[in-house]
């Protein structure tokens, strides 16, 4: 018996004694003159609490580091131990353990990637280190806690030189950044704010720089000042009361002024350039923006879960959006300016009680957008020349517009989709397309207009106005080349109609009696036909109010629309009830504009067709809502494509490409489909702006390279990743998000390489 005691006691000594010894020092070096030559093989023979020393040289490799290590470079300069990403769409260092140290290196070349990549861990250092050419420098991912980022370099990096993404299940916090310095980046510092539960209890100094200018990361602080004098590179207030800041130049920071739970706080007077947003105010009260200046950001001034902020006299120019106001109450904007933003100048969703007095909103993508907003008042306004509605309420209630202008819009003036009981008096009209008819079906109800002032344009001029923008995209107001165009219009009446269509008619025999380059005019009714375009015509609806131009196939095995011509225009028709395609389009130069497609196997269909510009269609509730095969250069622009998947099997798709190169699709509202937008061996495309909502799949390429996703708005119901590429190489992704400040989630594979990628990125392996 003693002795098994005794053995017992022997064995565990030797135990203990083994795990003490383990821990050692390792060298790498790439010649072969030490334990190792990769830093990987190192990793994977260690233990915890082990040391790696590597060598000066180049290592080509991608780490992950699951154990309690330090990882040094020998020399201690990040010049001359180099690691290079060996895959360049996955992170240099990965690390899933704590207390790790990795100090001294360059780290270069994680093109989708990150330099360093802190998954959730605690207690690791991060030292003196030069991050540059990755996609972000160093990334603290999750609930990463208590860590320490000191004296480290990250530059040329093409999205975020230092980024923190808190996780909304876990709090970020206590970490701890000295001596960092961030210069050239694309966004050099980033604290992620998607998550409303996220910690930002971090500590970061003004010895951290953006640019050579100090970040100033103030918390639970109150009565501070910062004007030029502070010449501040980023300026961040969690838990601040009283605070001012002035006169700042602040630029490429995703947020370079950000407020979370701050109130009684004055903006006033600073300039803000190239960030993901400009100023944003989250969770925070009672503050007072003024007389900024925000250009060429993605969001210039936003304003989330808030209550009760000023804005006035800021302009917001050449930005994604002016001012975005989100889930916030009595919200005020007074004579604001924002111009020439890419989508709209102002946009409030799903916020109640705001004012929106004064401001001006031209040449925007739309010019103000409400969604999902009530009792609002909308009172002197003006939202001239967008591209789209001057004021839009969408799904909007119990809002009053009074003396509104709204001039020049290429479609309406005002647009009351899907909206109640919101009153407008005194308003004033002149835009490109007849105004949204009070209690259309399915559209508004109950909306009380009074006092209007409202001059619409005959339907053909408005028509022929559309069209010429359509085939003549690089002409805008501002070109003298337009005259041309408006040359044209002078030329075009009612006159110009070759051939009329009336219920009864048949419009296959207008267009076999027609002449290359006719127009026909089509009269609302049904018509049950078959059609076959075989020469360059013109083919429009003639509306009457209410009533709707509606083309029902006579043969369902066969395309409603058949064009074999090139430079056919198809515009204002409701196409539907074909077992074949609504649109079925072979040929170049062609226009399909303002249709409805509904209940179709293709409610668009491009063969073999190059040059065709598609916009504003609704294609919904087809098997397929718009496909491209073997077509190349066209255009698809604004178009409502959702409920595709009518037919089952493989005709589920809202966008379809396969074996096709080289076409722009551009803000297209793409929602409630199986496959929102889908690219099958097509390469050189560019989704830019779309809104890809609520599909169950919404973007996915397969074996397709080269393509461009940008600023794209995505979020899927049903499969866990946005973004989805399964053998497809060099596609650039930037700017997409899930959401107002929610990054999107990207899925690719080892099969998928050199992809330049964002978001929450999941790399199956």
């Amino acid at each position: 018996m003693k002795i098994k005691t005794y053995s017992i006691i022997a064995f565990s000594f030797l135990l203990i004694y083994a795990n003490t010894v383990a821990a050692d020092t390792i060298t790498v070096d790439n010649n072969g003159n030490e334990n190792y030559t990769s830093i990987q093989q190192a990793v994977n023979n260690s233990v915890d609490g082990d040391t790696i020393i590597v060598n000066k040289g180049t290592y080509i490799e991608n780490i992950d580091i699951d154990k309690k290590l330090a990882i040094i470079s020998k020399s201690g300069n990040p010049e001359d131990t180099i690691i290079q990403a060996l895959h360049p769409y996955d992170h240099i260092f990965h690390v899933t353990a704590n207390n790790v140290t990795i100090k001294g290196f360059g780290l270069k070349n994680s093109s989708s990637g990150s330099g360093i990549y802190l998954d959730s861990v605690q207690y690791n250092t991060v030292a003196n280190n030069h991050l540059q050419a990755n996609g972000i420098g160093i990334y603290l991912w999750g609930a990463a806690k208590n860590n320490i980022l000191i004296n480290n370099t990250a530059s040329d990096n093409s999205w975020s030189g230092i980024r923190l993404s808190p996780d909304d299940s876990e709090l970020a916090s206590n970490n701890t950044l000295i001596n960092n310095t961030m210069v050239n980046n694309k966004y050099n510092f980033e604290i992620y704010t998607g998550y409303e539960n996220a910690s930002m209890q971090n500590n970061i100094d003004t010895t951290n720089t953006v640019n050579g200018k100090p970040i100033y990361y103030l918390v639970n602080v109150s009565n501070i000042t910062l004007n030029s004098a502070s010449n501040a590179g980023a300026i961040y207030c969690i838990n601040c009361q009283n605070m001012s800041i002035k006169d700042q130049v602040l630029q490429n920071n995703s947020q370079s002024i950000a407020l979370f739970n701050t109130s009684d706080s004055r903006f006033d007077s600073n300039i803000l350039s190239n960030n993901a947003v400009g100023i944003i105010l989250f969770n925070s009260d009672n503050n007072t923006v003024l007389n900024n200046i925000v250009v060429n950001n993605i969001i210039g001034i936003g304003i989330v879960k808030s209550t009760d902020n000023y804005l006035s006299n800021n302009v917001a120019n050449s930005n994604i959006v002016g001012f975005d106001v989100h889930e916030s109450t009595n919200t005020e904007l007074n004579n604001n300016t924002a111009n020439f933003n890419k989508d709209n100048g102002i946009t409030l969703s799903s916020s109640i009680q705001n004012k929106v007095n004064g401001n001006i909103a031209n040449h925007n993508g739309g010019g103000i957008k409400l969604f999902n907003c009530s009792n609002s008042l909308l009172n002197n306004n003006i939202a001239n020349s967008n591209r789209y509605a001057g004021i839009d309420l969408g799904s909007s209630r119990d809002n009053i517009l009074t003396d509104n202008i709204a001039n020049s819009n290429r479609e309406h003036g005002f647009e009351l989709a899907g909206s109640d009981n919101n009153t407008l008096r005194g308003n004033i009209e002149n835009s490109d397309m007849d105004y949204l008819p009070d209690d259309s079906p399915n559209r508004t109800s109950k909306n009380e207009t009074k006092d209007q002032d409202i001059e619409n344009k005959s339907f053909i001029d408005s028509t022929i106005s559309a069209i010429l923008s359509w085939i003549y995209p690089n002409n805008s107001p501002d070109n003298d080349s337009n005259n041309s165009i408006n040359n044209f219009l002078d030329n075009i009446s009612d006159d110009s109609i070759n051939v009329y269509v009336h219920p009864g008619d048949s419009i296959q025999q207008a267009i076999d009696n027609s002449s290359s380059g006719d127009i026909i005019a089509v009269h609302p009714g049904l018509y049950k036909e078959n059609l076959v375009v075989d020469e360059s015509l013109i083919i429009i609806s003639k509306p009457r109010e209410q009533t709707e131009t509606i083309i029902q196939a006579a043969d369902p095995e066969k395309d409603i629309f058949h064009v074999v011509a090139d430079n056919v225009t198809i515009s204002g028709f409701n196409v539907t009830g074909t077992d074949k395609s609504g649109i079925c389009y072979t040929g170049s130069g062609g226009i399909i504009a303002g249709n409805k497609l509904l209940s179709d196997r293709y409610g668009i269909y491009l063969k073999k067709a190059e040059n065709i510009t598609i916009e504003n269609n609704n294609a919904s509730q087809n098997g397929c809502g718009i496909c491209l095969t073997d077509s190349s250069r066209n255009k698809l622009v604004n178009n409502e494509v959702s409920y595709n998947w009518f037919k089952w099997g493989k005709y589920r798709n809202g966008i379809l490409l396969k074996n096709s190169n080289n076409n722009k699709l551009t803000s297209n509202n793409v929602s409630r489909n199986w496959d929102g937008i889908r690219l099958e061996n097509s390469s050189n495309n560019e989704l830019s702006k779309n809104a890809v909502i609520d599909d169950y799949f919404c973007i996915s390429l397969r074996d397709s390279n080269n393509n461009k996703l940008l600023d794209n708005n995505v979020k899927s119901i049903g499969y866990s990743f946005e973004i989805t590429l399964g053998k497809s190489h060099n596609n650039t992704l930037q700017g997409n998000s899930a959401g107002f400040m929610t990054e999107v989630k990207v899925s690719s594979g080892p099969e998928s390489t050199n992809n330049t990628l964002e978001g929450k990125q999941h790399i199956r392996r």
